[in-house]
């Protein structure tokens, strides 16, 4: 509010940026709803400013942790997550095909890149030079097409929500993917022994159960994905082609459930984290 206060009669861009109460979700005081109070006042107190103020809600991705992760419903819930647009009366006035544009593009495909062309536009009045990542994404101002693909709009097939889905009683592809995943796990681990504290190790992990497997496929691509379980005591989840065991990189595997609370050997590092319990020598 400060800074609202201070910085309100020159043009300003403030980014606040939240993620602890949502990291622990099993927690319920730390559950993205126990904000819910907190961003209501946070909204009702900035009202005096909406006038003259684009607000962008938004996440960085769905809830991705507890039992509801574990289900289709969850992987859909991680793989979309919620933008939400203010624009303040005179800027509709001024551009009112700004603001039909925007409102078509509701439930359509967009990406981080679009909203990034947004904000360059909101800033400088005109759409940025095209990106190398992504030739065909553009401001949302802009209309959007309505069967746009993930390829389009730079969304990496692991976390496309376009894909229709298919559960699959084919185990031993599926075992064969977790031991290849679990394997990558592992070596991966070895070669992070100089980020350790001293007279720590990360432990091995180890294979304990295939909890799911299920094909998916979009414009005559398939994928698999394979959720599994792990000693010490983890649930993870992998994409690949559905053909194709090997993996392409391990930061592609995810950890699903709570975060890893056994971390205390190692400085921060968002991978290694997923992956490393540590453990004495």
């Amino acid at each position: 509010m400060e800074f609202l206060q201070r910085f309100h009669s020159r043009p300003y861009l403030n980014l606040l940026w939240v993620n602890a109460y949502a990291r622990d979700s099993e927690d319920p005081e730390t559950t993205p709803s126990s904000l819910d109070e907190k961003t209501k006042s946070f909204l009702q107190a900035i009202e005096p400013y909406l006038n003259s103020t684009v607000v962008i809600f938004f996440s960085d991705h769905g809830r991705r942790t507890g039992e509801l992760r574990r289900t289709l419903l969850g992987w859909l819930e991680e793989q979309t997550p919620f933008l939400y647009f203010h624009l303040p009366p005179l800027l509709k006035a001024a551009h009112s095909n700004w603001f039909q544009n925007l409102l078509s593009n509701r439930n359509k495909l967009i990406s981080s890149f679009d909203l990034h062309a947004t904000l360059h536009k909101l800033a400088l009045g005109r759409a940025p030079p095209l990106f190398p990542g992504c030739s065909k994404c553009h401001s949302l101002f802009n209309p959007v097409p309505q069967n746009r693909s993930c390829t389009e709009a730079a969304i990496p097939k692991a976390w496309c929500p376009c894909w229709s889905s298919n559960r699959t009683t084919s185990n031993p592809p599926a075992t064969a993917v977790a031991y290849e995943a679990v394997s990558a796990i592992n070596k991966f681990l070895e070669g992070k022994v100089g980020k350790l504290k001293r007279g720590y190790k990360c432990a091995p992990l180890s294979l304990s159960n295939v909890t799911e497997m299920r094909t998916e496929s979009v414009n005559g691509t398939s994928k698999s994905i394979v959720a599994f379980e792990t000693t010490p005591k983890a649930v993870f989840e992998v994409t690949v082609p559905q053909t194709i065991v090997k993996l392409d990189k391990v930061e592609d595997i995810r950890r699903l459930g709570k975060d890893n609370d056994k971390s205390s050997c190692f400085k921060k590092e968002p991978v290694l984290k997923k992956f490393c319990s540590c453990a004495k020598k």
